[in-house]
């Protein structure tokens, strides 16, 4: 399978990268669009949805682990001044938690073998070549 995880604003570039995997390297692998739970409304405008049919591509959700914790969890707390005390960018925290959710999809998404793209990535030569090599060199 073809794996990519993002929002809505990563939709553009991961339908171009799909179609290159498609008609340019002919990869067929089913391929699937993760998101956060909590986003998946924003996927509901049908052009979008045309968008993924046309590609072959599911939409999949997965629900952030620590969406259950109780609003005075030391989770929060912790998020809240996670920034500050290492001297990150705020936007760290929400980067981290979008990291977190990749071993997720990689175990929900149920493939035995896996390309998982970030939205801004292309595939300059066929996948396909990169697992008979990776085989070559793990047996």
């Amino acid at each position: 399978k073809v794996l990519f995880l993002g929002q809505q604003h990563h939709l553009p570039s991961v339908l171009k990268s799909l179609r290159i995997l498609r008609e340019v390297h002919q990869l067929s692998w089913p391929a699937e669009f993760w998101t956060e739970a909590a986003d998946i409304a924003t996927f509901e405008a049908p052009l979008r949805r045309d968008s993924l049919r046309e590609l072959r591509m599911d939409l999949r959700s997965v629900a952030l682990p620590q969406a259950r914790f109780p609003l005075q969890h030391n989770y929060w707390r912790w998020q809240a001044h996670f920034a500050q005390r290492f001297g990150q960018n705020a936007i760290s925290v929400s980067r981290l938690r979008a990291y977190a959710l990749k071993p997720l999809i990689l175990l929900l998404s149920g493939c035995d073998v896996c390309l998982f793209l970030d939205a801004d990535n292309v595939a300059l030569k066929p996948p396909l070549e990169s697992t008979r090599v990776c085989r070559r060199w793990c047996s």
